[in-house]
């Protein structure tokens, strides 16, 4: 089986996660909130635009924060494994992120 990361590592896994997550939560709850109000209210053009920017730049921090963490084994970038939360192990090396249910010792 292959080795386990140590606990600062899990640590620095997780706070990738919950970025992950937050930026997910204000993303989806921008975009809904932007096109209520944009039913609503049939805003003007230049409040369509800039809606449409601050949804692309959510998107582009989404993807930055997705693409910058990196299995603390041998690198590999884990946003090409993961949607949204930490997999359980890296794909090119096999070091184990999170412990299955069952898998865990003592």
């Amino acid at each position: 089986m292959a080795d386990r990361i140590s606990s600062a590592e899990l640590r620095q896994l997780m706070r990738w996660q919950r970025r992950m997550i937050a930026v997910m939560v204000v993303t989806w709850s921008f975009v809904l909130l932007f096109i209520a109000v944009e039913v609503v209210f049939d805003l003007p053009r230049e409040l369509e635009i800039s809606g449409f920017a601050v949804m692309l730049l959510l998107v582009a921090v989404g993807v930055v924060i997705q693409f910058s963490e990196r299995c603390p084994s041998c690198g590999k970038r884990i946003g090409w494994q993961s949607g949204v939360i930490v997999p359980e192990s890296c794909g090119r090396c096999g070091v184990v992120f999170r412990p299955r249910e069952g898998d865990r010792d003592g």
